[in-house]
Parts: C-alpha cells; sequence; structure tokens
C-alpha cells in the first residue's frame, strides 16, 4: 500500500485532458514515485497542488538537500523540459539534478513557490510579467534538442481553450498570444 497521494486537482485535469492514458499514468504513478524514492534514496513529503500533467513531491536528498520529484505524464510540450532546464543551468529556472530519460522523472532544486500570477488583481500585467520571465528565459536550444518555440505552444493552447466554456477568458488568451509572438524569432 502507498502512501503517495496524487491532489484532486491534478487528478481531474489529468483524466479531462488525457482520458484513459490519463487513467493508467494515475494508476502508476504512486508506485513510480516510490521506485524513484528508493533509487535516488529520497525522502518524500507532501504534493503541490495545482498542475496540469505532473505529480510533484517536495523531498530531500539522502545529504538532506531540499528538492522536488516531479514526475510528469508524457506530452510534446514536457518532453525536452530536462534538456531546456540543463540549458538555463539554474539560471532563471530550478536546477536540474537527476533525470530518468525513459519516464521523463526529474528531480530538482528545490524553489518553493510564492504568490501565483493568477492571483493578482491585474491579469494583464500577470501576463505580462509572465512574458518578461519568458525573454528572460529565452536562448537558443541546446544541439540537437527540438525545443517548440512558446508563440507556437501559445497558438495551441489559444486554439485548445478557444474550445472550452471560459467566459471572459478570450482576451486573457489573446494577450498572451500577443506577447509570445512579440517575441518569437
Amino acid at each position: 500500500m502507498t502512501d503517495i497521494v496524487v491532489p484532486d486537482e491534478l487528478r481531474r485535469t489529468v483524466l479531462r485532458w488525457f482520458g484513459e492514458e490519463g487513467e493508467r499514468w494515475l494508476a502508476a504513478v504512486p508506485g513510480e514515485a516510490e521506485r524513484l524514492r528508493d533509487r535516488w534514496r529520497l525522502r518524500l513529503g507532501a504534493p503541490y497542488t495545482g498542475g496540469s500533467n505532473a505529480l510533484v513531491l517536495t523531498a530531500a536528498t539522502e545529504d538532506g538537500q531540499p528538492a522536488v520529484l516531479k514526475i510528469p505524464i508524457r506530452d510534446e510540450e514536457n518532453v525536452h523540459e530536462a534538456a531546456a532546464l540543463r540549458a538555463y543551468a539554474g539560471d532563471g529556472a530550478v536546477r536540474l539534478l537527476t533525470y530518468e530519460e525513459q519516464t521523463g522523472a526529474m528531480l530538482l532544486e528545490r524553489a518553493d513557490p510564492g504568490t501565483p500570477l493568477s492571483a493578482w488583481g491585474d491579469l494583464f500585467a500577470a501576463i505580462d510579467i509572465a512574458a518578461s520571465v519568458m525573454r528572460r528565459l529565452r536562448r537558443p536550444a541546446p544541439e540537437g534538442v527540438p525545443l517548440a518555440r512558446v508563440v507556437d505552444v501559445a497558438g495551441r493552447w489559444a486554439q485548445t481553450l478557444s474550445g472550452l466554456d471560459l467566459p471572459g477568458h478570450s482576451r486573457l488568451v489573446d494577450e498572451a498570444v500577443r506577447l509570445a509572438s512579440a517575441y518569437a524569432d
């Protein structure tokens, strides 16, 4: 019996976006967390809430270093996440401590979240802040790694979100795509 709990919000999102594939991932991910705990000699803590496609748990390494264990459901948006984090090397993003290629699981430097941008009163200002972080992180992709361009990802998100019933959010999506496009190559 596992003591790893997938937060309800993550469970709902995974089922909504990934269907049967998500059901299989949800059934397997607690066991994967335990396997990785043993493999990387971790002490696992509570999961972070929120998220859309990864179980993210607080952790500590064998020598007590605070860390985060992230186990994603693999998709086109996260398949190269480890390569991107290696390229950032801790400059504007958390450091990648170790990575398991076949599952996409990552052990990351811990950076405890602060106030989410979604909690800001002015969502357009929040979008501008997010775009400024993207500009800071912008750099050439590592050799041989076909990273998706932010503008392309934002366009796909806009297309997906346009089909959902999100009253009042179309202006925000349009603004996000506009800002992503402004910083495209």
